[in-house]
């Protein structure tokens, strides 16, 4: 019975650090890609997986960030592609304990798979993937990473509504001097 307890403490004061080093992180920049490639950094620091995957949707597309940054063959796209659709479809993890033999995630040598939506209040913005090659990933993996989500969600969104407003921003501003340009020329 202690532990258990134990255990869960080390849970939680591992998941209070990852979520303090995301909040920190979510309020130290603006700039989208850089928020992605240290979330990723903080990631594998943290729960030590190597095969790390940031899926976002652009409209019809996915965009695949990944740690390795390496260019992936088409195969496993394709299959990133089939696990974050399902993903953001169901709203729900995919968590994969172990996969079975002769399947196509075995193929690339993934023993274990987790895959969490990013899910803001307009729908799904993607998903995090993360696999592993030589261990099985516990309950308390997906725990974390879905608490990670949820945070990377808001601060994915927050940062697309801000882009969003300062592009209108620079049209009204770039409409109000051509009016008062053709103003101007009219006295």
């Amino acid at each position: 019975m202690a532990e258990e307890v134990i255990k869960r403490l080390v849970h939680t004061t591992k998941e209070l650090r990852v979520l303090k080093s995301i909040t920190r992180l979510v309020h130290s920049t603006d700039n989208l890609d850089v928020l992605i490639t240290k979330l990723m950094r903080i990631i594998n620091k943290e729960l030590r997986v190597a095969l790390i995957f940031l899926m976002l949707q652009r409209g019809d597309n996915i965009e695949i960030k990944s740690i390795p940054n390496i260019e992936l063959p088409p195969a496993f796209k394709d299959i990133l592609r089939v696990i974050t659709e399902d993903t953001t479809k169901s709203a729900s993890p995919i968590f994969l304990r172990q996969t079975r033999p002769n399947t196509r995630l075995r193929r690339f040598n993934i023993r274990s798979m987790i895959s969490v939506p990013l899910m803001s209040y307009s729908g799904p913005l993607g998903a995090i993937v993360i696999m592993a090659q030589y261990r099985n990933f516990q309950l308390s993996t997906l725990k974390i990473l879905t608490a990670i989500a949820s945070q990377t969600a808001s601060a994915i969104e927050h940062l697309l509504l801000k882009k969003t407003v300062e592009e209108k921003e620079k049209k009204i501003t770039k409409r109000a001097k051509q009016s008062s340009t053709n103003t101007h020329h009219l006295t």
